[in-house]
């Protein structure tokens, strides 16, 4: 099999590291596109159709299409444009989007929260993770320090625009393509009170629950590589 692997806010394809060694090892391939203003395109102005086309321009014929905390809307904008393709779609502790709405992320950047700080980007204002402390508390409890201080290293601003920008979505709702939600039981992002609506949006009577952070491509990515694929031969 081939996984398309899409990284959350703030995050890059490189985050996915580890687990595409495990996926690998399984003998399966990966592939982690940077999304526009991260990684190898941290030059970019980030908007959801950029999103949108860095995801899609990825994907082929039989591929796993994997999101993660953010990533989710992204993927499902690829998906609503490359739906033939795609073998399964599977949320990773990740967000769903809703056509004509924002990410979640945008309210609490506008009401302020004690965990990010806005700074001014090349492209305009962005957030940051104001300490590794907050980082490592919140979505790496479960990793050990070496592991979650270069996650926290890898780290990028989210641009403000993006998250203020409302998603255009119109048939994702209706995409005949196999749908999986897995919840992290130990995530301490706040998603988890999202997950019965999130689910409810999918069509999924219900969902797979995985004993980690927010981030188990980080603690427990074996673990979470054999989880992919037992859901995908399901």
């Amino acid at each position: 099999m081939r996984f398309v692997l899409v990284h959350g806010g703030m995050h890059t394809g490189a985050h996915f590291d580890l687990l595409s060694a495990e996926l690998r090892a399984l003998g399966h391939d990966v592939v982690t596109p940077d999304l526009p203003g991260r990684g190898e395109r941290a030059e970019e102005k980030a908007n959801w159709d950029g999103c949108r086309a860095a995801v899609a321009d990825t994907i082929q014929e039989g591929d796993v299409l994997v999101s993660h905390s953010a990533g989710g809307y992204s993927a499902a904008l690829a998906a609503e444009v490359k739906a033939p393709l795609l073998r399964r779609l599977i949320f990773l502790a990740a967000s769903v989007p809703v056509d004509g709405q924002r990410m979640g992320l945008a309210s609490l950047v506008e009401q302020g929260h004690p965990m990010f700080v806005q700074v001014e980007g090349r492209t305009g204002p962005e957030i940051v993770i104001q300490s590794f402390e907050m980082a490592w508390d919140s979505l790496y409890q479960d990793c050990n320090e070496q592991v979650a201080r270069h996650a926290f290293a890898q780290l990028v601003p989210e641009q403000v625009g993006l998250m203020l920008e409302p998603f255009s979505l119109p048939s994702f709702d209706s995409l005949k393509i196999p749908r999986d939600y897995i919840v992290c039981l130990d995530d301490r992002s706040g998603i988890n009170a999202k997950v019965e609506n999130y689910s409810k949006m999918l069509g999924l009577s219900q969902v797979h629950p995985f004993w980690s952070s927010h981030s188990p491509f980080l603690s427990r990515p074996h673990d979470t590589a054999e989880l992919l694929v037992r859901i995908v031969g399901s």
